[in-house]
């Protein structure tokens, strides 16, 4: 044990020390801190879902206008034509 550390093998004690730190600190507000931690962490991820489920929802939105305008567009070239798309975009 004592050979490791004179040969540069400090870094395993040194993380185990860090942890058992840590371990000790935690140990005596634990309950406390943890609990926060928790209700911090699943604040969040509640918010990440509804912001994920939102991006999702706008983005299957514009790709189906793009994928009507793009069909509309091909029917169009079909039948011989101009290829013109009117957007609510480019209206305004």
């Amino acid at each position: 044990m004592f050979e490791e550390l004179l040969n540069g093998g400090s870094s395993k004690f040194l993380k185990s020390g860090l942890i058992l730190g840590a371990a000790i600190l935690l140990a005596r507000n634990s309950r406390t801190i943890l609990k926060g931690g928790m209700r911090g962490y699943l604040y969040l991820s509640d918010k990440l879902r509804v912001y994920g489920a939102e991006a999702k929802e706008n983005l299957e939105d514009l790709y189906a206008e793009a994928k009507t305008e793009h069909d509309q567009v091909r029917a169009k070239a079909q039948v011989g034509e101009p290829a013109s798309v009117s957007t609510a975009e480019s209206a305004s």
